[in-house]
């Protein structure tokens, strides 16, 4: 089961980078576009940035899992150690997401301000297909940052209650 979600998270993230490539290409032919919509961009990918820090914090919670979901010892070690693999990769993955994030904020200020003193320079141009390409990828990390949220929450949950409800 896990190779099939590889593939599938592979081929996705193929085909969003695909898609950045396009908008990016998009972008370098026609800055004025991405230009008009580049502060609302760069407010809601700050949120986002926000967002993903907040799975950081939730994945870095070390979860003991409670004796009346797993009465065997053992057992309860071995869920722990999967969690805490499980956490790594979590948090791993959100900081080359914040790391995504971070960069867009970034290109979305400079590309404004190249917007500003130099609007025919290659600069403007490369960092505008840069911005959309980033801006791009961070849209769906947006997409899919909920979705993990709510499987840690969910998981977590799960270990700690009293109970198997």
């Amino acid at each position: 089961m896990k190779s099939s979600n590889d593939i599938r998270n592979l081929t996705a993230f193929v085909a969003v980078v695909i898609v950045a490539i396009a908008v990016g290409k998009f972008a370098y032919s026609t800055p004025s576009t991405i230009l008009a919509v580049a502060s609302t961009i760069v407010t809601s990918i700050s949120i986002i940035f926000g967002l993903s820090l907040s799975l950081i914090t939730l994945a870095s919670n070390q979860v003991k899992v409670s004796d009346n979901v797993v009465p065997r010892a053992e057992t309860r070690r071995g869920i722990e150690e999967d969690i805490d693999w499980e956490n790594e990769r979590t948090i791993l993955r959100q900081k080359l997401s914040v790391a995504t994030l971070l960069l867009t904020v970034v290109l979305g200020i400079v590309f404004m301000a190249l917007a500003d003193f130099s609007p025919n320079s290659r600069w403007y141009f490369g960092v505008g297909a840069a911005f959309s390409f980033f801006t791009t990828l961070s849209m769906a990390i947006a997409f899919v940052l909920p979705f993990s949220i709510s499987a840690t929450i969910r998981r977590d949950s799960y270990f700690r209650s009293s109970g198997n409800s």
